[in-house]
């Protein structure tokens, strides 16, 4: 955000992120400025109050160029003061919106593909690798749902989890290692149990399945790992 909040002020600056790679071009550091985040911020919502977080979600699916197509959509809503993210037939908006429509999606979808093991006492654990980052938009459902429990999300992709400790709250930390999980614990051959019993040999259908639980994320679902 403070990157974009600077590059706005000069018309003919670019901005890159270091993971798209080395460029050719002069670089300048920004440092983080709360400051400048906030005024970004406001701004935004003097277009639609709803465009910050329509633009975390498109941030979160870490896409290579997204700071440089949120500032030429940016430049184009605060010139027309409109929100740009109706005018899709303009490839830079469309990408950023691609990519909200990419996070939320996937948010929704992990809502239903998290499986947690019993790591001791009321502690339970379980691991995820999305494609985007989207453990900070679901440990509100999480919190919710485990109101009685403690509970470690890992992103195994990012070496981060979401900690969630009622009734303290639920917050993001970055993890030094992966330690291996529970893997045959009462509470995970329960869910077996349960799925195999649930399951209707005669309805059958593992395409539509895999539309449903993609092949990538299933090392990390119980029911998939045999007896």
């Amino acid at each position: 955000m403070s990157a974009v909040f600077r590059a706005y002020r000069e018309p003919d600056a670019a901005i890159h992120n270091p993971r798209d790679g080395v460029t050719m071009f002069a670089a300048v550091p920004v440092e983080t400025s709360p400051e400048q985040a906030e005024r970004l911020t406001r701004g935004m919502e003097r277009l639609s109050p709803a465009m910050p977080m329509f633009v975390y979600r498109a941030f979160c699916a870490e896409y290579d160029g997204f700071e440089t197509d949120l500032l030429e959509s940016l430049r184009l809503g605060f010139r027309q003061n409109a929100d740009p993210f109706w005018q899709r037939q303009l490839p830079y908006v469309r990408r950023v919106a691609e990519a909200e429509t990419k996070t939320g999606r996937e948010a929704h979808r992990f809502l239903g593909l998290v499986r947690f093991v019993n790591a001791g006492g009321n502690l339970y654990a379980g691991d995820i690798a999305p494609d985007c980052n989207i453990l900070s938009l679901i440990g509100d459902h999480f919190y919710d749902r485990f109101n009685d429990q403690r509970i470690i999300l890992r992103d195994t992709k990012r070496r981060t989890a979401l900690i969630s400790e009622p009734p303290n709250g639920w917050w993001i930390t970055d993890l030094p290692d992966l330690p291996p999980l529970p893997e045959n614990d009462a509470f995970t051959e329960m869910w077996k149990g349960y799925t195999v019993a649930l399951a209707n040999p005669e309805r059958k259908n593992l395409k539509l399945q895999q539309n449903f639980v993609p092949l990538k994320h299933r090392k990390n679902m119980p029911e998939f790992r045999g007896p």
